[in-house]
Formats: C-alpha cells, sequence, structure tokens
C-alpha cells in the first residue's frame, strides 16, 4: 500500500515525534510533517541530543558561572527552533526537548515518555559500506522503537 501524499496524511496520529540533528535528511523530515499534517489535535515534537561533554571541559577550563553543558544546550535549542520553521510557518504548535546521550535511545526515551504514536527521522545517506560498519541512528530507532517509525528520504 502506497502512503497518501495527499494533505493530512500523517494526521491520523496525534502525538509525533520529529528526530532532528542538524542535517539535511532531518530538515526534511520537519518539512514533510509540517506538508502533510492537516487540521486537528496534533502535537509535535522536536527532539535533539547531543553528546555528553568530556568532564575534563568541567575541570580544566573553570570559568566561574559558566556551565559548558549548558552552553551547549542552549545553542543546540536555537539550532533546533531554526529547524523548525516549517512549523511554525504554517502555526503548527510543537515543543523543543534537548537530551543528552545515545540518539536513537533518546529520541525513543522521549517519545515514549510523551506517549507519541508516531517517530519521524530523516536519512543522512550514508553509503552501504558505513551503514555496516556505522549502522545509523535512523535504522537503531527502527530497532527500539514499539511504535511506528517513518523515515524521510
Amino acid at each position: 500500500m502506497q502512503p497518501s501524499r495527499e494533505k493530512g496524511a500523517i494526521s491520523m496520529f496525534r502525538r509525533i515525534v520529529v528526530a532532528t540533528d542538524g542535517s539535511e535528511g532531518a530538515r526534511k523530515a520537519v518539512r514533510y510533517v509540517a506538508e502533510k499534517l492537516g487540521e486537528g489535535d496534533v502535537r509535535v515534537a522536536l527532539v535533539r541530543v547531543t553528546s555528553p561533554l568530556p568532564r575534563y571541559i568541567f575541570t580544566e577550563f573553570m570559568v566561574p558561572d559558566l556551565d559548558p553543558q549548558g552552553v551547549v544546550e542552549k545553542r543546540t535549542r536555537d539550532e533546533v527552533e531554526e529547524d523548525a520553521t516549517p512549523l511554525r510557518v504554517r502555526g503548527i504548535p510543537y515543543e523543543v526537548y534537548v537530551e543528552v546521550g545515545d540518539p536513537a535511545s533518546e529520541v525513543v526515551r522521549r517519545a515514549r515518555e510523551l506517549g507519541a504514536d508516531l517517530i519521524v527521522v530523516g536519512r543522512r545517506g550514508l553509503n552501504p559500506l558505513q551503514e555496516i560498519f556505522l549502522g545509523s541512528v535512523s535504522q537503531r530507532i527502527l530497532h527500539l522503537s514499539e511504535i511506528p517509525v517513518l523515515v524521510i528520504h
């Protein structure tokens, strides 16, 4: 069965989590959600996962009243707000979550906590060799998730 390409095609879902990482694939995923959502009571959450800062950052470069992880999270939140432009332009309400840890695990955990019924992710376009050795976040989310996952190419 081919997915519907009409507006509202994903509106059967009430709570959608979109994984973002600043890549073009993630921006495509946000645009897809913004374009395909119809009218209705749909909640969108944009989730970006960062890596924890190495411990030495906190000790060797101590600056009074500076929280290095907080600085990273603020910058990351600003980047996600930029990625959210298609949602904002269409007046679609969204929330931003910045997590720290393993991207696939954190996206699935946040989706579970929010009671999401769909996760949308973009593909970075790894070549077959990179996928064999590195895997991809979208593949790991597909493996870990108990709810439907839509991968946007």
